[in-house]
């Protein structure tokens, strides 16, 4: 079926749209020490490499431990089903790790032209 409006892909972002969040952003915020005003990867970025190291270590972790039986957010199911009937391309789009966003993918079952 063709999309409506010539749409032809659709970018998600993983945490909230994609999956339910489970992440305590606060807590990990607190722990790396990242002001209320910066984001953690600005923050991370400004620190000297033997705390960006320590600091990027939390961060993945957190991360890590966040993809352990992730669930997908409500909705999601019937979102990607309107995609597949559509046959329009899919993105996703994280600031999360790689290796994080990778596994989450994975769990889900589904695929993406494009995952960054």
């Amino acid at each position: 079926m063709n999309s409506p409006n010539s749409l032809q892909a659709v970018i998600l972002d993983m945490d909230g749209t994609i999956t339910a969040p489970v992440i305590d952003w606060h807590n990990l915020r607190s722990t790396i020490g990242v002001p209320p005003n910066e984001t953690i990867m600005n923050h991370i970025r400004s620190l000297s490499i033997g705390k960006r190291q320590e600091a990027t270590r939390i961060l993945l972790e957190t991360e890590m431990r966040g993809t352990e039986g992730v669930a997908l957010n409500a909705g999601f199911e019937e979102l990607v089903t309107k995609i597949r009937e559509y046959e329009l391309m899919t993105a996703v789009v994280t600031n999360n790790h790689g290796a994080a966003m990778q596994r989450v993918i994975e769990q889900i079952g589904l695929s993406f032209v494009i995952a960054i």
